[in-house]
């Protein structure tokens, strides 16, 4: 499948088509035409020309492309979570600009699962339990993972700490003069939960679980839950785990505006592209999605090349991303 047929199929440009999959130029369309080009490259099952990259650099036989199978087990789609389209997005990007073949499978079942004995490597993405591990290793011992918090287990795997993120989140929001600080998301011992107590512990700040809001990460719980929050005039800051339910704590922010009461600040965790165009503008700690993207691919083909035998764990750092959301208690 060529370039040309991909631009023929979006109505975009051959150079265009070629710059947003070799992922160089990331700013040469737009975001909704980067997508359709991708996608279009998905359902037409383009692989990158290795033979003519091959003659331009006086190389030999043509590569076999490597096939790889990126798995997602906690989504049934890309789109129920900005943070991990994104990130998709990049793994996507480099593998392409690599040579590889792509197949994506979200949760998969025993069939899908049965694929994964035919490619010759994995991208897990995302959280996922020992027990799915074990069952990607049982069929594909090439893997690697890319997620908020490490894991146990022997495969490659590139991280950035959600609990670091997270207990940075709250030293920021108590530089400000927090001390009344809740929280929206998974209240168990997930990292980001455990940061935000570690925070609050650190600064000698007793933990109240009536500012624990207990959510999944969609945006409509998120506006639920600043609801709530608002009812109960309990805190003046809040962590959202993700950038996904922050927007929606924004939008019910924005509908109490015509009360005159103090702002609540507002910081989450990821920095996803809508973030920057929410209203405010989100202040939130950045998940470098595409370092960690080009990081993991790089540990895997190197691993299908035989250029490491240990377990090889990447840490990325968060950065925070100072904006709109967050004010200086008064």
């Amino acid at each position: 499948m060529s370039l040309k047929e991909i631009a023929a199929m979006t109505g975009t440009s051959v150079s265009t088509v070629s710059r947003v999959l070799s992922g160089k130029s990331p700013k040469c369309a737009s975001q909704p035409v980067a997508d359709k080009i991708r996608a279009a490259a998905r359902e037409l099952g383009y692989v990158p020309n290795q033979y003519a990259r091959a003659l331009k650099t006086g190389a030999g036989e043509q590569p076999v492309p490597w096939r790889v199978a990126v798995v997602v087990f906690r989504l049934s789609s890309l789109a129920e979570d900005p943070f991990f389209e994104e990130l998709y997005r990049c793994v996507e990007t480099e593998l392409l600009a690599r040579g590889c073949q792509v197949r994506l499978l979200a949760q998969p079942d025993g069939a899908a699962m049965e694929e994964l004995s035919a490619a010759d490597g994995v991208v897990l993405l995302g959280r996922c339990d020992q027990a799915h591990i074990a069952a990607v290793r049982d069929r594909n011992r090439s893997l690697v993972g890319l997620w908020r918090n490490p894991m146990e287990g022997e495969l490659d795997q590139v991280f950035c700490s959600g609990e670091k993120a997270a207990q940075a989140a709250v030293d920021y929001l108590i530089h400000l003069g927090h001390r009344d600080i809740a929280y929206i998301g998974d209240g168990s011992a997930e990292g980001r939960f455990v940061g935000y107590t570690h925070a609050l512990l650190a600064h000698q700040i007793p933990i109240r679980l009536p500012l624990v809001y207990e959510t999944g990460q969609a945006r409509e719980e998120g506006r639920a839950a600043m609801e709530r929050l608002l009812e109960d005039k309990r805190a003046t800051a809040v962590l959202c785990a993700n950038d996904w339910t922050a927007l929606g704590a924004l939008e019910a922010l924005n509908a109490h505006k015509s009360r005159k009461e103090p702002p609540i600040s507002v910081i989450s965790i990821d920095n996803i592209e809508l973030s920057a165009r929410a209203v405010p503008m989100l202040t939130t700690m950045n998940i470098p999605r595409r370092d960690m993207a080009h990081l993991a691919v790089t540990l895997l083909i190197d691993r299908l090349e035989r250029g490491h035998s240990e377990y090889l764990s990447l840490e990325l750092p968060a950065r925070l991303m100072e904006r709109d959301s967050c004010y200086v208690k008064v």
